[in-house]
């Protein structure tokens, strides 16, 4: 695995589909941010090899692509883990995602009002990034770095993404317009890269391009179609979802739907209902 230190104690390793921040506490002890999008042998090979024990995970969100390795460092390193309640609730009370299977015994839930986790006396900041789910948050370093988790996308990501997995667009673009007035030195996305201050406002209209461009394809479709599901359907074969399997997905699905809803509630899409079973 690559291993990048970025600033002072702040770095992270890459995974096939991620960016895992880590702050180094001493020389061999960390502090994860997240965990990894699936199962990873090569890095507890990787701790082993450096010698290093995981203290702490701080999770943004507890979506399966960043909590993979938790238990597995939970059992191994007997470090804390923490979550928010929202994020919890959401995962187990919507079955939204298809992650209801999942174990979090043992995550210490965090309420929204908590502002700071400190781990052996050191103290990261917690901040609050709504829109890609209830509860998701972001934590800034001592060193001035924030890590965004799924708030928003990097420059290669955002061209390469079909359809950003939103649960709240309308918050996520308001999160987005928060970010970009932002002024930490540097802000890590786990999909997947980095960007410094001076290139922040670029990047962050790239991913308001990106949610417009799909209000706008959903209006647009929405012309031929007079049924919702039809329309759904409609929508993701248009954003270049074609598998079956991924067509059929409930996760996939839900993030159009709630689009819509929003382009409903603004009053720039007639002739649907919204759905009761939204949020």
């Amino acid at each position: 695995m690559i291993w990048k230190n970025l600033l002072g104690n702040t770095g992270y390793f890459e995974t096939p589909l991620a960016l895992v921040p880590y702050y180094r506490l001493s020389t061999f002890e960390m502090v994860l941010f997240d965990s990894g999008e699936r199962v990873l042998p090569e890095l507890v090979t990787d701790l082993d090899r450096m010698g290093v024990r995981i203290r702490a995970i701080l999770t943004t969100h507890l979506h399966f692509d960043h909590t993979s390795n938790t238990h597995i460092l939970m059992k191994r390193d007997a470090c804390e883990v923490y979550a928010t309640r929202a994020s919890y609730d959401n995962v187990f009370a919507t079955h939204r995602a298809g992650m209801d299977h999942l174990d979090f015994s043992g995550i210490e839930l965090i309420g929204a009002d908590r502002t700071e986790i400190c781990v052996d006396g050191v103290t990261f900041k917690i901040i609050p990034l709504p829109g890609h789910c209830p509860g998701h948050i972001g934590f800034v370093t001592p060193d001035g770095i924030i890590y965004l988790g799924d708030a928003m996308l990097s420059r290669k990501e955002i061209h390469l993404a079909k359809l950003p997995y939103m649960e709240d667009t309308m918050t996520a673009i308001r999160t987005i317009r928060t970010i970009r007035e932002m002024d930490y030195r540097m802000l890590i996305m786990a999909h997947r890269g980095y960007v410094i201050h001076d290139n922040l406002a670029d990047l962050c209209d790239l991913n308001l391009e990106k949610e417009y461009e799909i209000y706008d394809q959903i209006l647009e479709i929405s012309r031929g179609c007079k049924e919702r599901a039809q329309l759904i359907h409609d929508v993701m074969y248009n954003r270049g979802i074609i598998r079956q399997d991924h067509l059929d997905s409930p996760a996939l699905q839900y993030t159009v739907s709630t689009r819509i809803d929003d382009l409903i509630r603004m009053g720039r899409l007639t002739g649907f209902r919204p759905d009761s079973t939204m949020r």
